[in-house]
């Protein structure tokens, strides 16, 4: 869920928070793993009156672990810049950069966003190299379109202080959405999980587990949503 709120002429802060759960089971007898995240996301936007030259801050806190623990090392702290410029009426860069304290590392990441309108009823957004939507307008209120979304998540384990599970995935979907009363959005993705990425460390699980697989992909739910366009 997407919450704006505006202040001054040229201000807008955005809260998303967010809850997940993920069950994974190493081997094909073992007992389901739950990994659970939730947390919030607060994104300032700083914009001109004539939108060509727009800022992006955002900072998150979440946590991530098994089971729903909530402990000092369970909690990420993260944040990100975009710098946005709006080179035509049809094409808008946003150069920016990402950073997360992942259980694993410090994770730092360039950013590359993009806003393109080649057409009325087609567009191409997103944050590189993290998600990329083709979206066509079907309708004023259907949807459809081809999502990329790739994603680095690391969980901690109970265990021990120093126990985590590294999540990493690429997903490919075609999909289509369906809009009621003008927020709430029910959507469909079908397509393929491309070399999902599984790793435990410091963990009874093992001290060094990789798991890796492509598989096809499913998904189905109902959000609040705010469009821009």
């Amino acid at each position: 869920m997407n919450k704006p709120t505006s202040f001054g002429k040229c201000n807008l802060v955005l809260l998303s928070p967010f809850s997940d759960l993920r069950k994974i089971s190493w081997y094909e007898n073992s007992d389901d793993l739950s990994l659970d995240g939730n947390g919030l996301f607060t994104s300032y936007i700083r914009y001109n009156s004539d939108s060509s030259k727009n800022f992006i801050g955002g900072l998150a806190i979440h946590n991530y672990s098994d089971g729903y623990v909530f402990s000092d090392n369970t909690f990420q702290v993260g944040g990100w810049l975009l710098y946005s410029l709006k080179l035509n009426k049809k094409l808008t860069i946003k150069p920016g950069i990402y950073y997360n304290s992942e259980f694993f590392s410090d994770f730092f990441l360039p950013l590359l966003g993009l806003d393109w309108r080649p057409k009325p009823n087609l567009k191409v957004f997103g944050v590189l190299p993290r998600l990329l939507v083709a979206e066509q307008r079907l309708s004023d209120s259907w949807y459809a379109g081809l999502r990329f979304r790739a994603f680095i998540t690391s969980y901690r384990l109970s265990e021990n202080d120093n126990a985590y599970i590294k999540f990493q995935d690429r997903q490919l979907t075609l999909f289509i959405e369906k809009y009621f009363f003008k927020n709430i959005v029910v959507s469909l993705q079908g397509g393929v999980s491309i070399d999902r990425e599984l790793k435990a460390r410091n963990s009874s699980i093992s001290s060094s587990v990789d798991f890796r697989n492509t598989s096809p992909l499913l998904k189905g739910g109902v959000y609040y949503r705010f469009r821009t366009d």
